[in-house]
């Protein structure tokens, strides 16, 4: 009998922001998502937080996961500065993946939450009607919060959780919502030889 287990946990955390720029700054392009015209210089800004976090989740979680991370992240930054900002630059957006980890004599266990907070309206989740009902489907919009979900559940094998949070708004500002997005997912732990 291996009497040899061994716990041990940590904690990897990183936090972003983006929005804040000034209307002299936005130039003239634009660019089209979902039949909404919005200043490209977002669009840009977003690009670059995106691939922040794509490269820390990919990093902490393992890039095997790499299809989840990419629709999870793009799914809240764009949630976050569509329904949240209405496309509007000049407001905040700040993102925090937090990944506890928690590792034992066999298994790896990745507690991940990912925050977006941004200037929009609290919504609940459970009001947002799924994208399945008759009246949804020709809805461009509405799916991301569900697919997450069952993404998450696909390539996890358990279920997350969303939220929102009221009284949590960007740094310096004196409205907006806080969404957080939670997973978990278990790595078997290869013994050394």
């Amino acid at each position: 009998m291996n009497n040899d287990i061994y716990m041990s946990e940590c904690v990897h955390e990183k936090s972003w922001s983006f929005g804040g720029i000034l209307r002299e700054q936005w130039g003239t392009e634009k660019s089209t998502h979902k039949q909404q015209e919005y200043p490209r210089v977002l669009l840009q800004a977003m690009a670059q937080v995106r691939a922040e976090c794509m490269e820390f989740l990919n990093r902490h979680l393992g890039e095997d996961q790499n299809f989840f991370h990419t629709w999870l992240t793009e799914e809240m930054l764009m949630n976050a500065i569509h329904h949240g900002n209405d496309f509007d630059p000049e407001l905040i957006v700040e993102v925090q993946i937090v990944v506890s980890e928690v590792i034992d004599s066999s298994v790896r266990k990745l507690f991940c939450l990912m925050h977006t907070v941004d200037e929009g309206m609290f919504f609940n989740p459970a009001d947002v009607p799924k994208p399945t009902n008759d009246e949804m489907l020709a809805n461009p919009t509405g799916r991301g919060v569900h697919v997450t979900g069952e993404l998450a559940e696909k390539y996890y094998g358990h279920k997350s959780t969303m939220s929102v949070d009221a009284s949590v708004f960007p740094k310096g500002r004196s409205s907006g919502k806080r969404v957080s997005f939670q997973w978990y997912r278990e790595v078997p732990v290869v013994a050394a030889s």
